[in-house]
């Protein structure tokens, strides 16, 4: 087997900038794109999680992960700093994600020129890569998903630029930032798979022994770092419980995971065919195909299978780390389908699958900033905003807590805290930060914590919320008017 040949860390400059110039311009576009209308969808569960969790005091965190959510914990603890500089508001929370999927789009490039790859075929990884569906939503979401794009991008790019070819400390960076990646999500541990296959590929037939022996050393380093956090997560699986009952689809192996529509992943189907073609032709970038090949299917392999044997705990959103693999095989057809063109056509040909890629990719990410696109309709952006203009100071106000606390409106209040200012909870008896859990700890509304309070807002998901009604009507409220939203139903209750 031939060695791949990487470019040169010590390049002369000049040699450089049109490399660095394209990385900066594709983390420019990845910015873009991941910001664009990311304050207009409603906070949903899991960012008000991620928020509420920021929120906290240090000692306050570590009592919560104690007893839940420990696999987050590392994500919760970087996004308590950004909090302090930028606010929890929704666009502040969602900037950090942004920043780590401009980050991984520059990466690309190198990473690609790394993998034996010229400048066009990178910059079709970069771009492609910005504006992936899943990308864009990572981008525009308070969960860890983007730093894990990011993470496997600059491991993969440590390993192609300086650990393979020069052993030392870099095997050292490479496996304290494995377990870094692992403790941030557990899944991003199957990103071995593709590291492993890079090893191989990179390294001559006499060396390839001490560079796995290096390889397998720095994964142990991992192991060690992540070990607390793999133990406590095995420990707090039954979170995830509610899982097995959503048996994966076709569609959601093969088309939520990345693409989010069936056109986009049809037309990048024919993209991927072309680069298994390449890479069994060992076409220039067959090696980058092998890489991505792996990188793309194994972890789905390994979280299906697991997950029939076990009883099942298939999301979508645990794959998407994989989302540069992905971009790396499209970038591979693309340049498998141009090279039989004349040289000056290479280009804008590539430019055409670029714009191709980003129209069908266009509705899923526009849908994907509708005010109430996130996780079945989550409308309290709106709750907030209906609570902040016609609230007055000293009503209460009470929250359906009849369904999943992950979708109770309740969390309107932590969302968007500000716009309930002057409003009392009437059904609160301690707060979150106060608890080892996740949630505040409440009881049912009844006649005696309603008081003497005139007006008391109601919350409730759909139409449940029987137990608050008959509490205020026991009261002698009435309700005065309702507001049907898109998910949740407010009713202002007053006296007569």
């Amino acid at each position: 087997m031939t060695t791949l040949v990487a470019v040169p860390v010590d390049a002369p400059p000049a040699s450089r900038r049109p490399a660095i110039a394209a990385a900066c311009g594709v983390g420019v576009v990845g910015a873009a794109v991941a910001l664009a209308g990311a304050g207009i969808p409603s906070l949903w569960g899991d960012e008000v999680v991620s928020i509420m969790s920021a929120r906290r005091s240090w000692g306050s965190l570590a009592d919560e992960l104690g007893s839940i959510d420990a696999v987050h914990g590392l994500y919760y603890a970087i996004l308590h700093v950004w909090v302090v500089v930028t606010g929890s508001d929704a666009v502040a929370v969602r900037a950090l994600s942004a920043l780590a999927v401009a980050l991984a789009a520059a990466g690309m490039v190198p990473l690609v020129r790394s993998l034996g790859g010229g400048l066009r075929p990178a910059l079709v990884a970069g771009l492609v890569f910005a504006v992936l569906p899943r990308v864009a939503y990572a981008g525009s979401d308070a969960r860890s998903a983007a730093l894990e794009m990011a993470g496997v991008v600059a491991l993969s790019l440590l390993l192609a630029r300086g650990a393979v070819a020069r052993p030392g400390w870099r095997w050292l960076g490479y496996g304290v930032g494995l377990g870094v990646l692992v403790t941030l999500f557990l899944d991003t541990a199957l990103v071995v798979a593709a590291h492993l296959v890079l090893v191989v590929l990179l390294t001559r037939a006499p060396e390839r022994r001490a560079a796995l022996r290096r390889f397998a050393a720095a994964v142990g380093i991992a192991l060690v770092l992540s070990a607390p956090v793999v133990i406590a997560g095995w420990r707090q699986r039954s979170q995830v419980g509610f899982l097995a009952d959503r048996a994966p689809t076709p569609r959601t192996v093969l088309v939520t995971p990345w693409f989010g529509d069936a056109a986009l992943a049809i037309a990048a189907g024919g993209s991927l065919l072309l680069a298994v073609v390449a890479v069994l032709r060992r076409a220039p970038l067959a090696r980058a195909g092998i890489v991505a090949l792996v990188g793309a299917l194994v972890p789905s392999v390994v979280i299906l299978t697991l997950g029939a044997a076990l009883g099942g705990f298939y999301a979508a959103r645990y794959v998407g780390f994989t989302a540069p693999w992905v971009a790396l095989l499209l970038a591979v057809g693309v340049e498998e389908a141009v090279r039989r063109l004349p040289a000056v056509g290479r280009a804008p040909a590539s430019a055409v699958a670029i714009a191709l890629v980003a129209a069908l990719a266009a509705p899923t990410v526009v849908s994907q900033r509708a005010p109430t696109a996130r996780n079945a309709g989550t409308d309290w952006n709106e709750v907030a905003a209906l609570i902040a203009a016609r609230s007055h100071p000293g009503d209460g106000i009470a929250f359906d807590d009849g369904v999943r606390h992950s979708r109770r409106p309740r969390l309107a209040l932590h969302a968007y805290p500000d716009a309930f200012r002057g409003v009392t909870d009437l059904g609160l008896v301690t707060p979150y930060e106060r608890t080892d859990g996740l949630w505040d700890l409440t009881r049912p509304l009844t006649p005696g914590l309603i008081g003497r309070s005139d007006r008391v807002w109601l919350v409730t998901r759909s139409r449940h919320g029987a137990a608050q009604v008959e509490a205020l009507r026991l009261a002698g409220l009435h309700p005065e008017r309702a507001w049907s939203l898109d998910a949740d139903v407010v009713t202002l209750w007053g006296r007569p």
